[in-house]
């Protein structure tokens, strides 16, 4: 019941798509973790937008090179409107093959940070449930609504946590991002 539903993508405002990396892909009948790239949008209203959820397991170059064409189509849709963050954790991928997938999304034009998350994954998400408890997250149109709300329901105990976790992650850093450039 959180989640409030838009019919359509904010025209303007900042952006922000945050990813969680899997580093592997699932096997039949297996348990991976998904990677997960969350895009979200700060309204001029200050509510935030979810505008787009790309969730996949892949190998690690299947997954970058889907980074990538992910990249060219949020580049293509909304320009310069986004700045990227990639989450880091050891053993994912490695610094070297990290820098290198940062180094592909710099060279098509865009602003990519990384950053390793501290705390619970629970923690990082309190500030988004709490903005959506009072209205202040929209979901926009996309086949990825029904998936990401069914794990908001079951989450922190449900089978899978990522979609929160980018989520949570964009939205941090989307305010971030706006309050600095509000000063």
């Amino acid at each position: 019941d959180w989640w409030r539903l838009v019919d359509e993508v904010p025209a303007s405002g900042p952006m922000v798509r945050y990813w969680d990396l899997a580093g592997t892909e699932a096997k039949r009948g297996g348990t991976a973790d998904y990677t997960v790239g969350a895009l979200l949008c700060r309204m001029p209203d200050k509510r935030t937008a979810v505008v787009d959820i790309a969730r996949f397991q892949h190998s690690v170059a299947a997954r970058d090179a889907e980074i990538e064409r992910i990249a060219l189509a949020d580049k293509a849709a909304y320009g310069f409107r986004v700045r990227w963050w990639i989450e880091t954790e050891v053993g994912i991928a490695g610094t070297a093959r990290m820098m290198e997938l940062v180094r592909r999304l710099q060279n098509i034009g865009l602003s990519v940070s990384t950053e390793h998350p501290t705390g619970k994954k629970i923690m990082r998400a309190e500030p988004l449930a709490s903005k959506a408890e009072v209205g202040n997250i929209v979901l926009c149109p996309g086949a990825w609504r029904d998936p990401f709300r069914a794990e908001g329901v079951t989450f922190p105990n449900g089978r899978h946590d990522d979609q929160i976790d980018a989520v949570a992650g964009a939205d941090s850093k989307l305010v971030t991002r706006s309050t600095l450039t509000m000063q």
